[in-house]
């Protein structure tokens, strides 16, 4: 299977009503669309984080965005180019619930704007490398989300780990602020 038919079978796994046959973008548009995919999918990041954000702040928990903020305590901090930090301090006093809700509340939004950008991006208007560059970042980023976020990863330390285990991640902070034995 060459590189162009394995290119259409996902086109057509997206949008079953493609014909067999279509015309294949331009070096050009491929472009185009690696930057449109880009684009896309570094501000459904923002979203994710962006709803961290709101749901601490709603919550009165004072937060702020940071770009590679997980270096000094992961190895895989690559993965989280941009994060939300609390400090440790505030962290400790934090109760269960509201680290559950402020962790869901990324996931709950990036699969909202994966979904969008899945459903509707080949119905934008204009070129067609647009609204496949669109619909393929949501469509990777639905997959990805349900792997990186939703799905419990303790060494990883994510967000559906800590929607799971609230406790674990607060005796943590606490232990590393010598508030525990």
């Amino acid at each position: 299977m060459s590189l162009a038919d394995l290119f259409l079978s996902l086109l057509r796994l997206i949008d079953p009503r493609l014909p067999a046959t279509i015309v294949l973008f331009s070096p050009t548009d491929l472009w185009k669309m690696l930057v449109v995919f880009v684009i896309t999918a570094v501000a459904v990041l923002c979203v994710h984080e962006l709803a961290h954000l709101a749901a601490l702040r709603t919550l009165g928990i004072p937060a702020r965005i940071m770009l590679g903020g997980r270096r000094e305590e992961s190895r895989f901090w690559f993965l989280s180019p941009m994060v939300v930090h609390i400090e440790d301090q505030v962290m400790a006093t934090m109760q269960p619930l509201q680290i559950r809700l402020a962790a869901a509340s990324g996931p709950i939004a990036h699969l909202l704007a994966s979904l969008a950008c899945w459903c509707l991006g080949l119905g934008l208007p204009g070129a067609a490398w647009l609204g496949v560059g669109v619909t393929l970042c949501g469509a990777m980023y639905f997959v990805c989300c349900m792997l990186m976020n939703v799905v419990p990863l303790p060494v990883l330390k994510n967000d559906g780990w800590l929607v799971l285990r609230p406790e674990a991640a607060l005796a943590e902070v606490r232990r590393k602020l010598g508030l525990l034995d």
